[in-house]
């Protein structure tokens, strides 16, 4: 995942409500290849791009 810096994050939370879903159907989401997400930690943070590619 290439990151500028201009590049905002999102939480688990946030990412679940930007996607209209539950944030366990994020990680599961993420788990399986279909969204970008790293878990840097104990935490999931995802990029708004490629939650935005995914809608």
């Amino acid at each position: 995942m290439f990151v500028t810096p201009q590049e905002t994050f999102l939480t688990l939370a946030e990412a679940a409500e930007a996607l209209a879903c539950d944030p366990a159907t994020v990680r599961r989401l993420a788990a399986e290849g279909q969204i970008v997400g790293r878990k840097p930690g104990r935490a999931w943070v995802f990029t708004a791009s490629s939650l935005a590619a995914h809608t």
